[in-house]
This record gives C-alpha cells, structure tokens and sequence, in this order.
C-alpha cells in the first residue's frame, strides 16, 4: 500500500464513505461457453446518495482446467453531477484454481472508455488477484480477500492520465448458503488518482455481493 500512497506524493485527501452492491449471474449455456451478467448500484455521500450503477454483460470460453477467455460490455451511467453514460467495451482472461481448501483467482482485463466529451477513447488494464479461503474443508463461511490495480494506457484527458488510476483492495467473508447461491460483505479500500484535482480521493465502501451460478 505504501508504493500506491506514494503514486500521489503529498497531495491532500478528499475521503467518502460509499455503499456498494453487486449482483452476479453466470453459468454455462453451451459446451465450453458461458454467459454472465453483473449489476451494481453504488451509493456516496456517505451512503446516502446513489452516484451511479452498471450494467456488465459477457460471455466467455472455458480453455482446459483453469483458464477462461471473455468478451463483455460495461455500461456506466453516472447520476451525480449530472447524469451521463460511458460505454466500456472489454476483454480480459482469468485463470482460476479451486481446491478443497482454497480458490485462487487472477484476472486480466483490457477496457476501452468511451466517456462523454472525451477524445480520444481512453484505454486501461485492470489486473486483481482473488483469493477465498474456508474456515474449514466443510464449513459454508470462509474469508475472501483481493486486490485490484488500474493503470491508464493513455492521456485522453487532463483528468485522466497514463499511470496509475486507481486501486481496490478488499477483505470480508463469504457464505455459501445454497449450492448455486454465495453472498460476500466486508471492506474496500478505494485509492483513486485524480490528476486535474488538487485532491486524491480515498473510499471507505463496504461492499455487499450476491452471486447466483444456476
């Protein structure tokens, strides 16, 4: 965390405390092929405020044991300000190991930004680990934690620049309280880069997750 502290130097902090919720839908629909689906509302302020949701459809191919290959959509309408859409085509490869006591996860997603009144497009590489580890062999609960980095390809705007945008990283736990069924809560910490501010900006969220693999 420190080196991320440092991505912004001295500069002063703007800090908030958000409400986050996920919901995850994804299984397979034909041989190696599956599809998914995820809504997230988020609430500012605090949680008192909804800021924005997203909508992120995709399908992706199973390849061997571990790893999968996706193509999806993000669509991101921000309410506050005002409110607008940005429209994120992606790709991204993941390669997850499960086993009895453990599951380990590593994603690899490309993202290109179309965001309103900026030119040119903006690209961004996002990389997480994800790691979920049971209380015990038999036990429905378990600890999950993961860490995710943002970095900018390009410049597309004086708000936007080629680096460091931004990182999450997470603790909670998880149950697993129906075959096809698992809910997550616990904490992120959101670490955000603003370049044409005079203020980072550091997220306090606590985030909830219900994820259905029918």
């Amino acid at each position: 965390m420190q080196l991320l502290f440092a991505a912004s130097g001295s500069r002063a902090w703007e800090q908030d405390t958000q409400l986050w919720s996920v919901l995850l839908i994804q299984g397979r629909v034909h041989a190696d092929w599956a599809a998914y689906l995820e809504v997230q509302p988020r609430w500012d302020q605090d949680a008192s405020r909804l800021d924005r949701w997203i909508l992120r459809p995709a399908v992706y191919l199973h390849h061997g044991e571990h790893w999968s290959f996706w193509l999806g959509y993000a669509g991101v309408e921000a309410l506050q300000p005002a409110r607008a859409w940005e429209h994120r085509p992606w790709q991204q490869a993941q390669y997850l190991s499960v086993t009895p006591n453990w599951t380990l996860q590593h994603r690899m997603r490309l993202e290109q930004r179309f965001i309103p009144g900026v030119d040119p497009m903006g690209h961004r590489f996002r990389y997480m680990i994800r790691g979920l580890l049971p209380f015990s062999n038999e036990s429905p609960w378990g600890w999950v934690g993961s860490n995710e980095l943002f970095l900018n390809l390009n410049s597309p705007s004086s708000a936007i620049q080629s680096g460091f945008d931004q990182n999450r990283a997470f603790l909670g736990v998880s149950w697993s309280f129906a075959p096809d069924l698992r809910a997550e809560c616990g904490y992120l910490n959101n670490v955000v880069r603003r370049p044409a501010s005079p203020q980072d900006r550091m997220n306090h969220v606590g985030l909830l997750l219900l994820q259905w693999v029918p």
